[in-house]
């Protein structure tokens, strides 16, 4: 997986490309908690993302605490719909804020 970061301001957008698996949640996980020891407000594009498994849904589980902790923002958004179906399948759509694309 490939994570491009941007910030602007406070808010600090991701930018992830590939597949989101046990294989890079880890770094997926640890970019989120850094970024929110910098910033508040974290937005995650996931346009080029083609899967996602548990591993990932748990590492954004991490980032969502991480952003609740701060009183910040946690949005996921441009999933396709295989990702989005995953979403929806695992009831993460009322744990997450999910806007697909």
């Amino acid at each position: 997986m490939i994570i491009e970061t941007n910030k602007d301001g406070e808010e600090i957008r991701l930018v992830l490309k590939g597949r989101l698996d046990s294989l890079s949640s880890d770094q997926l996980k640890n970019e989120l908690l850094k970024c929110f020891m910098q910033g508040r407000s974290v937005i995650v594009d996931m346009e080029s993302v083609e899967f996602i498994s548990s591993a990932g849904l748990q590492a954004l589980f991490v980032g969502q605490k991480a952003a609740d902790s701060k009183n910040g923002k946690l949005l996921i958004i441009n999933t396709n719909d295989a990702v989005a179906d995953v979403f929806r399948v695992s009831g993460f759509y009322s744990i997450l804020d999910v806007r697909e694309g």
